[in-house]
């Protein structure tokens, strides 16, 4: 009885290794691409495969294999063949504009302290009044104001503010449209966007039309 369940032990792993052995490599035109915000590439393969984008927030992909550009970042589309091949092609995109330097993000909810060590901008002023800490830092770019900080004990850094000059307004939107996802345009002269994450909503309006300055607010959503 013994040797039977090894016979058949050895029969399955056998098995196993030939349908391995039979499925099909993938392969594509191109394992790497890079391309601008709204560029497209077609990726071919050398059989029969879906296509999926594993994260389309970045770069999506259709059942043919084009690669649509979507917002600045990386991710990767995969090539899966009907008996299990795979291949991967990783997508980097890149922004045609790098207008400004945007706020220190990442210490978005982290203590005042967090922000200091991460800001690498000057930083210029600081007040405290009831336990709400501004921090004022110094743009490098002079056609945006200064960057100012609002944070909480409570809750860590929750906003970052600053406008923008009228010639500046119509590029400073653009960048960030290649970053992140429009959700609502109510008129011409407001837009919202969100993170990829949905942690930040970045609010632009139009605070003096006569000048058109632009008036840039990334607020904590908690």
């Amino acid at each position: 009885m013994k040797r039977i369940v090894l016979l058949f032990a050895g029969l399955c792993a056998l098995c196993a290794w030939s349908c391995k052995e039979t499925a099909q490599e993938i392969t594509l035109s191109e394992t790497q691409v890079a391309l601008y915000v709204g560029e497209q590439v077609a990726l071919e393969a050398n059989a029969a495969v879906d296509w999926m984008s594993d994260d389309s927030f970045y770069a999506s992909v259709n059942a043919e294999g084009e690669v649509l550009a979507r917002h600045v970042g990386t991710t990767t589309i995969v090539a899966r063949g009907a008996d299990g091949g795979r291949a991967t092609c990783t997508v980097t995109v890149k922004p045609y504009f790098n207008t400004f330097t945007e706020p220190c993000l990442e210490a978005f909810g982290q203590s005042a302290s967090v922000l200091k060590a991460m800001e690498e901008r000057e930083l210029i002023s600081e007040t405290e009044e009831q336990s709400v800490s501004r921090m004022v830092y110094q743009n490098q770019e002079p056609y945006l104001s200064d960057m100012t900080y609002t944070a909480t004990q409570q809750n860590g850094v929750i906003m970052a503010t600053f406008t923008v000059e009228a010639e500046s307004y119509d590029e400073v939107i653009a960048a960030i449209k290649e970053r992140y996802e429009e959700r609502w345009r109510p008129s011409r002269d407001l837009w919202e966007f969100y993170t990829r994450d949905g942690k930040i909503l970045i609010r632009c309006q139009l605070v003096d039309p006569e000048l058109e300055t632009l008036g840039i607010v990334y607020s904590l959503i908690y």
